[in-house]
């Protein structure tokens, strides 16, 4: 039996962040077109990449500067956030457990996330990722990708696993990153029931194979039986 790996998304999955990047998302929201994002478009643009999100905002297609300029005011923001509530500022529960026990393992880890470098940076900072991931195997967003539900993060980094799509298993919370991960013939995937994930929503989707609410709770073996 071949080897299998497990692929992370890192937004809202192995880091609870969803509330400090709405809430930044708001307040660029009303500077860009003078109200806030609505819970239901917040949970609709949840997991895209900057570029996309951006563009709903404008209404209209963004140009390279527009991109650069909202990006980084936003991104300085939501770190602002996390950085004032450094009791959030941790992986989530039992996420450390887990991968842990995988490289002990000798299981391959990837993580495939719609963010850009200069949070890649933060998160590497923040919670020492280089213990699990080498740097070749965070597939991020660099402009080369479609953002999610498109599925070409998640072939991505299963190639920089050396894996087909099948051999792999996703983590994730949002929609469109399911519907990603699935689109590339990813072999198991887990919907992570995170603060203001949609549960209800993500565990009902055909072909998910359960809901995770503590990393600590999957069973490495079960990787076995795909």
């Amino acid at each position: 039996m071949g080897k299998k790996g497990l692929i992370f998304d890192f937004n809202g999955t192995l880091f609870w962040d969803t509330w400090q990047n709405r809430e930044a998302w708001k307040v660029m929201s009303r500077e860009i077109r003078g109200t806030e994002l609505s819970d239901e478009e917040s949970a609709m643009l949840n997991g895209r990449t900057n570029p996309a999100t951006i563009e709903y905002l404008l209404g209209r297609r963004p140009s390279r500067d527009d991109i650069s300029r909202i990006s980084e005011a936003k991104e300085e923001m939501y770190a602002a956030l996390c950085l004032a509530h450094p009791e959030r500022l941790c992986l989530a529960p039992g996420a450390e457990q887990l991968l842990d026990a995988s490289k002990r393992a000798d299981v391959p880890l990837a993580i495939a996330t719609s963010c850009g470098a200069d949070n890649l940076a933060r998160y590497i900072e923040w919670f020492g990722l280089h213990r699990w991931f080498l740097n070749d195997r965070i597939t991020y967003d660099r402009g080369l990708f479609p953002g999610k539900p498109h599925p070409a993060v998640y072939l991505a980094a299963a190639r920089t696993l050396r894996l087909e799509p099948c051999d792999c298993v996703v983590f994730e919370d949002t929609r469109s990153g399911i519907e990603s991960a699935l689109a590339a013939g990813i072999g198991q995937v887990w919907a992570v029931a995170s603060e203001m994930a949609d549960i209800e929503t993500t565990s009902k989707i055909s072909g998910v194979s359960g809901v995770l609410l503590d990393f600590g709770d999957f069973d490495l073996a079960s990787i076995e039986k795909q």
